[in-house]
This record gives C-alpha cells, structure tokens and sequence, in this order.
C-alpha cells in the first residue's frame, strides 16, 4: 500500500472514472480546520482517503 502526497492524490483523483468530490484533497483540508487529519493510501488502482481525529485519553477515530 502507498501513502501518497496530496499533490499525488489529486492526481490520482482526476484520472479515476469513479472519484468522488468527497475523496479530493481539498476536502481533507476542509476538514482539518475541524480537527480531522487526512491520509491519503493507494493499491493499484484503489484508493481511499481516511480521515483521522484524536480523542481524549490517547484515543483516535478514522
């Protein structure tokens, strides 16, 4: 698995027939102004962003 740069998500995105708005880097960075991290994974022609936000006692959500 690849964890990619937002500049190459993005490039990924706009090439994949079923990318979805939800998925594009600028989401992950809307969503970081409220405290959610996003990462960016690839398999091949799969890929996912995955947004990750710490909760109290050490915890974290994805």
């Amino acid at each position: 698995m690849d964890f990619l740069s937002p500049q190459a998500w993005d490039q990924f995105i706009n090439e994949h027939p079923e990318a979805h708005i939800l998925q594009t880097s600028p989401w992950g960075a809307l969503k970081s102004d409220f405290g959610w991290t996003p990462r960016f994974f690839r398999e091949g022609n799969l890929g996912a962003m995955v947004l990750f936000r710490h909760l109290p006692f050490g915890l974290s959500i994805a």
